[in-house]
């Protein structure tokens, strides 16, 4: 009995030799099954190695990289057209040299107006909005190598716009002043008879004012005296006309 009772008392230490003898014996076997499984056989690389003839996906020969239906297209600009045509030379066998040497001093270029710019780093790809200069003239947007009213664009810069015409060289500048309006003729100088005011003036104020030209008066220091003293009486003759150029009121 005391044999029992003793056993059962320390039965966990004849349990856990068994139980750690047993979780040797599993571990042991799977690591050989995994290594049987993982084994590179002999034969296997004592072979040759494959090459690998797949073709490249860059290679691909049904993936186009090339830009020409774009530029063909053109959906930036349906008066330019394509903008991948070639310029076809006239009949004098080609393109003529255009001088370059002094663009900045190249002559203002007739009926030619900026608008706009947007210069680029690439000459290539800097656009202008041109404009024929008339009140119903539509803009069109053109860069280096286009055609405007028969000139080719040469190049564009950020505030003007170099063209060229047979050879020669023109700018249009992007704030380029208007023309200053024509002269128009000198009125004719007043006869003898009239100069000095109209009829009914005092003949002393009338011999004082000298007329020079259509805006200009010489005016003796002793009439503006007389004129300051009489003013009623000479507003009394006095008469106002509104000023007409080409039948509008200015």
């Amino acid at each position: 009995m005391a044999v029992d009772q003793v056993l059962k008392r320390h039965f966990w230490i004849v349990v856990l030799p068994m139980t750690a003898l047993a979780a040797f014996l599993g571990a042991s076997g799977v690591t050989q099954i995994a290594g049987a499984a993982l084994s590179v056989d002999a034969k296997q690389l004592a072979a040759p190695p494959t090459i690998n003839r797949a073709v490249p996906m860059g290679a691909a020969a049904d993936h186009p990289t090339s830009a020409d239906p774009i530029l063909a297209r053109n959906p930036f600009d349906s008066v330019t057209g394509p903008l991948n045509r070639v310029a076809v030379p006239d009949g004098g066998g080609g393109d003529q040299a255009v001088d370059t040497t002094d663009p900045f001093n190249a002559p203002t270029c007739d009926g030619v107006k900026i608008l706009i710019i947007a210069q680029s780093a690439d000459p290539a790809w800097s656009f202008a909005a041109l404009s024929a200069g008339g009140p119903d003239a539509k803009s069109q947007l053109r860069r280096k190598g286009g055609d405007f009213s028969g000139k080719k664009v040469e190049y564009v810069a950020w505030d003007r716009v170099w063209l060229s015409t047979n050879g020669a060289l023109c700018q249009a500048q992007l704030f380029q002043p208007d023309a200053p309006p024509k002269a128009t003729a000198a009125a004719p100088a007043p006869s003898t008879e009239t100069r000095g005011g109209p009829p009914g003036v005092d003949p002393a104020i009338s011999k004082g004012i000298q007329r020079v030209s259509a805006t200009e008066f010489n005016i003796d220091r002793s009439v503006v005296d007389k004129i300051l003293e009489n003013q009623a009486d000479l507003m009394k003759q006095a008469r106002i006309v509104p000023e007409q150029e080409n039948g509008k009121l200015v």
